[in-house]
Formats: structure tokens, sequence, C-alpha cells
């Protein structure tokens, strides 16, 4: 993964900034017990109780997180109206928050308090993946893990911006815009003429 360090004066904080290669490197860090929390700088271990943002995904420790979070909804400087409430944001990505972090559940939270065994990764409910992802209605094909799911490789038939061709393509690709070189020929509001514009929505 491509990283880089903020030195704290005690130990270094990781910030990934690949997404791509995020998980593989939440992964390597919580199996050797080198994840550190962002709020206390402390290593987090296989039986510690945790919290991934559900943004950016870095990890803490559920205990410092939520007295992060109880400060920031606490902190009568600033203002907490109806139309705009007081929120927490993310100590790594600033991401705004109105609930207080209360649950351990495993990372793809299907599993409250999940246990720890030396045969699934730590924090892990050990169970396929339950996460939704976005505008995709296939189950994540992993085992329940750190950072953002992959890309959904299923094949799907996808048609062009007219709907007059359709192509296979990749679940995770089926909302980019296919064009193809025909003319549009739908009638126009007119109810006389045809479209004479090349694909297009």
């Amino acid at each position: 993964a491509v990283v880089s360090t903020q030195s704290t004066g005690r130990k270094e904080v990781t910030r990934i900034h690949d997404y791509e290669d995020q998980a593989e490197s939440l992964r390597s860090h919580i199996e050797s017990n080198t994840s550190e929390c962002m709020v206390c700088y402390e290593y987090i271990n296989a039986f510690c109780a945790t919290y991934s943002c559900f943004r950016c995904y870095n990890i803490f420790h559920l205990a410092c997180v939520r007295q992060w979070a109880s400060a920031k909804l606490n902190d009568d400087s600033v203002p907490n109206r109806e139309d705009s409430p007081r929120n927490w944001t993310c100590p790594a990505c600033q991401v705004p928050s109105a609930s207080l972090p209360l649950r351990y559940v495993c990372f793809c939270e299907a599993v409250i308090n999940p246990r720890y065994t030396p045969l699934n990764l730590p924090h892990s409910c050990g169970e396929k993946c339950s996460r939704v992802r976005a505008n995709c209605k296939h189950p994540c094909p992993q085992f329940c893990h750190p950072g953002k799911c992959p890309e959904c490789l299923v094949l799907v038939t996808s048609h062009c911006q007219c709907g007059v061709q359709s192509s296979t393509v990749r679940c995770s690709q089926q909302n980019d815009a296919i064009q193809c070189e025909q003319v549009c020929g739908r009638t126009l509001n007119c109810g006389v003429h045809t479209c004479t514009v090349v694909c297009h929505t």
C-alpha cells in the first residue's frame, strides 16, 4: 500500500491513501498487532473492542472513539440547533456522525461482540461478508474483512444510453455510460420527427 506516516512523539500513525490496497494493509496490521488507534496512538490487539469508520475504514479502540465522540457532542462552544444538530467527526477522515458509537461489532456488522479465535482475523465474525455494496445486488465474496468491499466482478447485461445495443460488463461497471454509434432515432416531442443525435440518454 502507499502510505505516509505522522510522527506523534511516541509512535508513528500510518495513514493509508491507496484505497485499492487498504484492505490488505489493514489486514496485515491487524494480524501483526501493529494497527494503531489514531486517538490514543496505542496498538490495537486482538482482544480490544474496536470501531471501524464507515467511510475511511480506519480502526480505533471503541472506548477511545466513544470518548472522542462524547467530547464533540458535549462541546457547548458548538451550536446545537434543531435544523443543524451537533455532530462528532471521525478522527481520521472527519466524516460527521450524530449517533454515539456504543456497540462492538465485526467488520461487516453482522455480529455484536465478535469472539476472537486463532482461526479468524481479529474483530471479524469469520463468516461471509454481509455488507451491501452500492448499486449492486450481489453479495461480497469475501469473508468478514476490514476495508472497502472489492468491486463486483459478476457479469451482467448492460444497455447503451439509447437502449438499442446491449453488452456484457462487470456489475461494478454497469453504471458507466455505454454509447453505441447509431443514431438515436427516437420520436421527438413533436410526434413527427425523429432524433438525429448519436446514442444519448
